[in-house]
């Protein structure tokens, strides 16, 4: 076995073994129903003006830039500010409000997608032994690249790493 291959394998078997978040959720006893759950609504007076964040809402969503908050309503917008573009959002309507990561995303996808495209072309490509030319690693590398290629462009136009939630709204029902 290949040192790469190995240490593929090695890998996979760490992150396999070692335990997920959704896992230490379970874990973690639920809250008792006398603590009461604070309104997070406040923490939007917090967002710094033309900050990229991405808005939940019944019915609708945005990406946009923040402008205003007030007791019942989040505005966002283009970067510049104009009215062209601009959300209002009723806070009864809001869900959540995230901040964006594209950088992260991308570089999230890029990592993720360069390391599903050495799998598989190591998975997939093997070398033939006596032959005059090899052109197995060439063909691992093409591999690799269009995987990066792939994930970075998932990550960038997905934004998967969204990110902190400043607000979410909860719901009684």
């Amino acid at each position: 076995m290949h040192s790469i291959e190995l240490a593929l394998l090695v890998g996979a078997i760490v992150v396999s073994a070692s335990p997920s978040p959704a896992q230490n959720a379970m874990a973690s006893p639920a809250p008792s129903p006398s603590h009461a759950i604070a309104d997070t609504w406040n923490n939007l007076s917090a967002v710094a003006p033309h900050t990229h964040i991405h808005v939940a809402a019944d019915g609708s969503g945005a990406t946009c830039y923040f402008i205003a908050v007030d007791d019942q309503n989040l505005t966002c917008g283009h970067k510049n500010g104009s009215d062209k573009g601009r959300h209002v959002f009723a806070r009864a309507q809001v869900k959540s409000v995230k901040l964006t990561r594209y950088g992260t995303s991308t570089l999230g996808g890029a990592a993720i997608g360069t390391g599903a495209g050495a799998a598989i072309g190591f998975a997939a490509i093997r070398p033939h032994p006596g032959e005059f030319l090899d052109f197995t690693g060439i063909g691992r590398a093409i591999s690799t690249v269009i995987g990066g290629l792939g994930g970075t462009a998932v990550g960038a136009s997905t934004d998967m790493f969204r990110g902190p939630t400043v607000y979410r709204r909860i719901d009684t029902k």
